[in-house]
């Protein structure tokens, strides 16, 4: 009787080791790992695409998931400033162009960063800061969305998609950047 108790109790404390405990020093060779990861995140569809679409997540464990996450959101963060730029540099409209200079000054600013200092704080294991430093950067493309609300006018925001894919990247970043602790 004692050994079937025993057993019970093993396989038990076997089964409810945290998902992401064993999954962040090892990679895992069948590629579940992304799927796993991206399941804990509010894009899980987004998630698993962008990972699957870069070689490293084939080896990577959830930090290195997260490390190619924030990497894309950089990226994606420069492509979008661009952009920007040249939506300010064509219009003649003075209220959109001033709604473009702030989100100027989101992505320029704010948004590279605190997505360098999540990197850091990444490898430093540092993943609380990590994690808030990745919401930050998402904070800069709602702020950027919402400033064509007004005042003074509403326009319609011409980077609505941009905002919105940025706000995804960072939000998947910070998720499974949680993963890590």
């Amino acid at each position: 009787m004692v050994s079937i108790v025993g057993i019970c109790v093993l396989m038990l404390s076997l089964t409810t080791l945290p998902s992401g405990q064993s999954s962040t020093s090892a990679p895992v060779k069948d590629g579940d790992l992304i799927a796993k990861s991206c399941e804990q995140t509010e894009y899980p569809d987004t998630c698993v695409s962008d990972l699957r679409a870069d070689p490293r997540s084939s080896n990577a464990d959830v930090a290195g998931l997260a490390q190619i996450m924030l990497d894309l959101s950089v990226a994606k963060a420069k492509d979008i400033l661009s952009r920007i730029r040249q939506l300010s540099t064509g219009t003649t409209d003075p209220v959109l162009k001033q709604y473009l200079d702030g989100c100027i000054t989101q992505y320029n600013s704010a948004v590279p960063k605190f997505l360098s200092d999540a990197i850091a704080d990444l490898q430093a294991k540092n993943y609380p800061f990590a994690r808030t430093n990745a919401g930050y950067a998402d904070t800069g493309a709602l702020n950027c969305q919402s400033s064509f609300r007004g005042p003074p006018e509403q326009r319609k925001s011409p980077i609505t998609g941009e905002n919105e894919a940025m706000h995804e990247v960072a939000e998947i970043s910070a998720a499974l950047i949680t993963i890590l602790g």
